[in-house]
Parts: C-alpha cells; sequence; structure tokens
C-alpha cells in the first residue's frame, strides 16, 4: 500500500506543488462562415451560408491547426520551441535543447487542443504555454492561420465556379455556330427554306441563345463575386 499508492501520491504532490512550472491556458471559440451558399436562387443569394460546405471548411482547418506544417509555422512567427526549451520551465513540461520537428510537435499536440461541435458549428481551442501573454499569442496566430486557410479554400472554390462557367459558356457558343451552320445548310442544299424543318432549327437557335444569355449572367455574378470577396 505505501509503495503503490502512498509514495506515488507523495511524488505527485511534491512535483505539482515544489517542481512543476505554472502552466496558462489561452480558449477560444470560433465560427467558420463562408459565403458559397444558396446562390441566384435566394433572394439574399450567396450571403447565406451553407451549413454542409461550414461542416467540411470547419473540418479541414481543424486538420490544418493540428498538423505539423501550423506548428512548423507557429514556431517561426512566434518561437514556439524557443519558449518550450528554456531552463526555468520544468523538466517534465520542457523540451531537449535543439528538440527535432518530431519532438516539438508531440508537445505541440500535448498543448494545442483543438476541437469542433458539429451540432453548433463552433470550433473550440486551447492553448497552453508557461507565459499567459505567450499563449494568447499563439492563440491568435493560430486564429490568423484558420482564416487564411479559409480564405484559400473559398479562393479555389470560386475559381472552381468561374471555371465550369467559362467551360459551360463556350460550349454554348460552340452549339449556337454549330446550329446556323446547319440553317444555313438546308437552305443550301434545298434551294429554299422548308419551313418546318427552318422553324425547328430556329427553336433550337433560340434555346441556345437562352443559354447563352444565362451562362453570361452566370459568369458575370461569379466574376461580381470574386471582386467583392477581394475587396478589403
Amino acid at each position: 500500500l505505501a509503495f503503490f499508492v502512498m509514495m506515488p501520491t507523495f511524488l505527485a504532490g511534491y512535483y505539482f506543488y515544489g517542481i512543476a512550472t505554472p502552466m496558462y491556458a489561452t480558449d477560444s471559440d470560433f465560427l467558420i462562415i463562408t459565403n458559397e451558399g444558396s446562390g441566384g436562387s435566394s433572394p439574399f443569394g450567396g450571403l447565406l451560408p451553407s451549413q454542409f460546405a461550414n461542416n467540411a471548411d470547419s473540418i479541414a482547418v481543424q486538420g490544418y491547426l493540428q498538423s505539423k506544417d501550423a506548428m512548423l509555422r507557429l514556431d517561426r512567427d512566434a518561437g514556439f520551441k524557443d519558449h518550450f526549451t528554456q531552463d526555468w520551465i520544468d523538466p517534465i513540461q520542457r523540451l531537449n535543447p535543439d528538440p527535432s520537428n518530431e519532438e516539438a510537435y508531440k508537445l505541440y499536440k500535448k498543448n494545442v487542443k483543438i476541437g469542433y461541435d458539429p451540432t453548433e458549428g463552433m470550433i473550440r481551442m486551447e492553448v497552453v504555454a508557461a507565459n499567459p501573454e505567450l499563449a494568447a499569442e499563439y492563440s491568435r496566430n493560430l486564429i490568423n492561420y484558420a482564416q487564411e486557410r479559409v480564405n484559400n479554400l473559398s479562393q479555389d472554390k470560386r475559381n472552381d465556379g468561374m471555371r465550369d462557367a467559362v467551360e459551360a459558356f463556350e460550349k454554348a457558343k460552340q452549339e449556337r455556330r454549330d446550329a446556323e451552320e446547319k440553317l444555313i445548310r438546308l437552305k443550301t442544299e434545298n434551294g429554299a427554306d422548308p419551313e418546318a424543318v427552318i422553324a425547328a432549327v430556329r427553336a433550337q437557335i433560340t434555346n441556345y441563345e437562352t443559354l447563352l444569355i444565362e451562362k453570361e449572367l452566370e459568369r458575370s455574378e461569379e466574376h461580381t463575386s470574386e471582386l467583392q470577396s477581394q475587396v478589403p
């Protein structure tokens, strides 16, 4: 009993009250909201966020903030390794001098906890450091990384949407030209306008022209959305 209960309890109490360096935690809650949403079918257009897009973006941001890339960037920007290699931090919570990235990442995962609540769409983050001001600085940097990550994801979506709109626009133009060529060929081959055939071809041209106008409007909306997103 003394060896397995009393001694470990005594050693743990001695460590926490006499040796352990006090650690400070900064808690942050934030939402990922994008304007990649309901599109033109809603009177509010793309201003209404899509919950499914938010879930995907939030999970992507959570994974990035928990990655080694985020740790390395935090180390470059705010000296993560330098802080935890200082001599006044107790040996259990301190990194060895000149630690490897793997050693630093192991401590990073221990001191940076990130969770995502899909019911509220909220990302909750806890950042621990031996200095309260530095813990807050680490938290601000990580939130900035999350914002940049979401902006990059949104830009990729806009680029994909613009590319699809341009491809559909070019396809509609080509189909319109093909229909006009068919009409001209019928006139030339028959020497006169076969009214029934000509009417059908003209109806087809009208449909393509309508589709062309729709694609032009869609492309204009995508371009306007891209310009608005670039305005600070």
